[in-house]
Formats: C-alpha cells, sequence, structure tokens
C-alpha cells in the first residue's frame, strides 16, 4: 500500500481530475517521503477506457475513491494547494458547455447557476481536530481556463465557498495542461479549528468535457502532481494510467 500526503487526496481526487482523465488513479512513484506519514489508497474508473482519435474524440466520466489514513501520534497536515500537468492526449472543453461564475456561487449558492454548468459532485470526510465533518462538494464549469469547486462544510460552523480551479493549456512541451488550486483560508481553519482531510468519493464529466484523442505507445497516460502544505512541506507525485488504443476505423 503506498505512502502517500494529503496531495493524493486534494488534487487527484479533488481537482486535478478536471484536466484529463489520467489523473485518477494514484499508485507508486512518490518523491518524496512526508515526515507525517498517511497512507493513501484510491480507486477509480474512466467510462469508457478506450481512447478516442483527434477526429473522433472519446467522452469520458471520471469517478474516484480515495481515503487517507494518518498514523497515530503525527499531526494531520492541511493541504494548502498545488497543482497538475497533464500529457497531450485529450482535450478540456469548458467553453462548449454553460458556465457558472464565482460571484453567483458564493452569493447566491447553486441554484442560479445555469442549467448544464454542474459538471461534477462528491462528498467526503475531513477532520476538524478530532471532530468528523462532512464536506459536499459540487463542481461548476467556469469555462476553457476555469472550474469552481463549490465546497459546503457544516462543522465545526457552516461554511459555504467556491474554490478557484485554474485549468492551463500550455503551447508546447510534454504537458498540455497545467491545473492549479489554492485552498482558501476559511477551508483550511474553520472556527479556529485546522480541517484536515480523510476521504473523498466523486464522479466528474458530461458529454465531451473531457475527452481523450490518444493512447501513446507505452499505452500509459503520465501526469505529475505537486502539493504543499501548512507544516512547510510540498510533495511531488508522478504516475501514469494504463490506456486502450483506439478502435480501427475511428
Amino acid at each position: 500500500m503506498p505512502r502517500f500526503s494529503i496531495a493524493g487526496l486534494a488534487v487527484v481526487a479533488g481537482v486535478a481530475v478536471l484536466g484529463s482523465p489520467a489523473a485518477v488513479q494514484a499508485q507508486e512513484n512518490i518523491t518524496d517521503t512526508p515526515p507525517n506519514l498517511t497512507t493513501f489508497t484510491a480507486e477509480a474508473s474512466v467510462t469508457p477506457n478506450r481512447a478516442g482519435t483527434p477526429k473522433n474524440p472519446q467522452g469520458v466520466v471520471i469517478r474516484t475513491e480515495a481515503r487517507t489514513v494518518t498514523e497515530p501520534g503525527y499531526e494531520r497536515p492541511i493541504f494548502q494547494g498545488g497543482y497538475a500537468l497533464f500529457p497531450r492526449h485529450g482535450n478540456y472543453n469548458g467553453d462548449d458547455f454553460p458556465r457558472c461564475d464565482r460571484q453567483t456561487l458564493n452569493r447566491y449558492g447553486t441554484e442560479r447557476c445555469p442549467k448544464g454548468s454542474r459538471i461534477g459532485s462528491g462528498t467526503g470526510v475531513a477532520y476538524a481536530d478530532e471532530v468528523i465533518t462532512r464536506p459536499r462538494i459540487e463542481i461548476f464549469n467556469g469555462g476553457s481556463k476555469l472550474a469552481l469547486a463549490y465546497v459546503t462544510l457544516y462543522r465545526p460552523a457552516l461554511v459555504q465557498e467556491a474554490i478557484p480551479v485554474r485549468i492551463k493549456e500550455l503551447p508546447s512541451g510534454k504537458w498540455k495542461y497545467k491545473v492549479s488550486v489554492k485552498v482558501p483560508r476559511v477551508l483550511q481553519i474553520d472556527a479556529g479549528i485546522p480541517i484536515a482531510a480523510g476521504s473523498l468519493k466523486f464522479a466528474i464529466g458530461r458529454g465531451n468535457l473531457i475527452e481523450t484523442t490518444s493512447c501513446p505507445k507505452s499505452r500509459r497516460w503520465p501526469y505529475e502532481l505537486r502539493g504543499y502544505f501548512s507544516n512547510g512541506s510540498d510533495y511531488t507525485y508522478r504516475d501514469s494510467v494504463p490506456c486502450k488504443p483506439p478502435l480501427p476505423g475511428r
């Protein structure tokens, strides 16, 4: 069972998947050893799991469940932000779908977002010190460069906050997308109590919002993650996910 920091939960299972289906399975290849040992496990699926082509891209839905358990005697670190890098084998098509904006979400909640702008949802378990709290997450489209993770936290105090997820298309090189997030202070410390992630289960994708266009010769989609934490540490994680080539004639 791999050892990994909460970056796995907060980035892989929380927001990084918005850029590519390659981000949904965390396995081995940890490049840093965290001082606070946390067991990270994840199960995920991409439906369908066969790649499309540039002329006939394949839209996918991603489902994932992740969990972290910190060893007794170690303080649970608070995830503050991070980014993920994804290869040139797919597209994110936020401009093709209705959008909601952060001001609408923070002022009115989800009810005033346009129909069709909701692109994913999830539930989780977090720790406010030793108190268990169960955040609800709804993900909304903000265009080709932005998604919004609207988090509702009920304990220790009610917090509802839209977290911007920045999606940057890179002009050249191995990576096509950089997906980054900064967690607002109100979701790191609530009513004076630090909030640490425990588990997360969610699904994202509709139509061709997230699509695959090829499967490399290695038959694997690579990705890279980096997370930053309240204890001053940062961790990098690199891995790849198996893929199937397009069917003949596509």
